[in-house]
Parts: structure tokens; sequence; C-alpha cells
């Protein structure tokens, strides 16, 4: 589903499932319309992830992968993750980047429309609080607000992905 908003060339977090897997695009909220981001470009376990101006840099470039529920960052390979253990489904916890763990729920999402629930616990979702750059991305109760809704994006300078044999970059 093409997902206007003004801006060409982004697709609706759901579309078909099989670009998740392959694309590395970046993610936009759709209520401050910033890009998911890892602070400060960093790939240390436990960086935090906010929300940022897009520039389309490898820290704002994520996969989803359907099968596992992970989300993956370009950048480091590394999974968006609730810190602590796999019981932290406290609303306003900011999410952070971790070495992805098989066994870890904590790195787990459903994407139910344009959400990704948690698959510990599918009333909390990804959650972008705020309208500014460098406001926080945490978990937050479910309530289908703008701010919980995500849709992908293009990076500057290359087309949309829609295709599933066709990377992120441009390259087949």
């Amino acid at each position: 589903n093409y997902h206007d908003r003004n801006k060409e060339g982004q697709w609706q977090v759901g579309d078909e499932q099989r670009v998740y897997n392959t694309a590395w695009r970046p993610l936009i909220n759709s209520r401050s319309h910033l890009c998911m981001d890892v602070k400060g470009a960093s790939k240390d376990n436990g960086a935090k992830v906010q929300q940022y101006t897009c520039h389309s840099n490898n820290n704002q470039l994520w996969r989803y992968e359907h099968d596992t529920g992970r989300l993956i960052s370009k950048d480091s390979n590394k999974c968006i993750d609730i810190p602590g253990d796999d019981n932290n489904l406290n609303n306003d916890v900011q999410l952070q980047i971790w070495n992805c763990s098989e066994g870890s729920q904590d790195q787990r999402w459903n994407l139910d429309g344009n959400s990704f629930r948690n698959r510990a616990n599918t009333s909390k979702v990804i959650d972008g609080y705020g309208d500014s750059k460098g406001d926080k991305i945490g978990l937050w109760g479910n309530h289908g607000g703008p701010n919980q809704q995500w849709f992908w994006g293009k990076a500057k300078g290359h087309k949309a992905c829609p295709y599933h044999n066709a990377s992120f970059d441009g390259a087949n």
C-alpha cells in the first residue's frame, strides 16, 4: 500500500511481509515524522533509540524479520531491545539496541498494522514520545495513537523498495 503523507516513496509498515527480511529502510513515526534513530550512531550494547531528523545514515536504517520478530539496525546489526530482563514491560521504558539473542523475548515484535507489539505482552507497543528530535522511543500500552504508528521511508537519493528481491541501497 502506498502511504502518501505528501512525501513520495513512503510505504506503510504493513506492506508485503517478504520485503522486511531484505530491505534496510528508515522507520518514520506517524505523528512526529521523525525517524527511528540510534543515538549518536553508537554501536554499543545499551545505546538508546530516539526520534531524530531523518538523514538516512545507517543508524536510521532497519530491517524487520517477520519470522523471528526482530527489528535490526543496519549500522550495528543489533536488535531493538527492552532494557533489563524479560519482565520489564512497564510504560516509559526507553528502548535500546543489544546483541540479538535467540532466547530474548525483549527483542521480539509482532507487526500489527503499522504498530510493533511486543510478543511477550501484546498490549505493549513501540511508542514515539514527543514530537522533537532527541525525544525517546520506548514501550507504552497500546492506544492506537499516531505516536504508535510507524511507516517505512526511503533513503535520500534512493528509490523506495517495494520488491522482495531488491535491497534498499538499489543493489539487486
